[in-house]
């Protein structure tokens, strides 16, 4: 659910409602998004980390 989220969310409010920050860290190397949407998450939320999986 997460990763359709982060892709089609319109607003903040979608992702306000829709995404739970510690889980979005949590599961964030995980995650099967575009290179383009996990480089512009990146860019702005440095909490992320570069999305490597441990």
């Amino acid at each position: 659910m997460i990763r359709i989220v982060l892709r089609e969310a319109r607003s903040q409010d979608d992702l306000d409602q829709f995404v739970d920050r510690d889980s979005l860290v949590r599961l964030w190397p995980d995650l099967g998004l575009p290179d383009w949407i996990r480089r512009a998450w990146q860019e702005r939320f440095t909490e992320l980390g570069d999305g490597q999986s441990s």
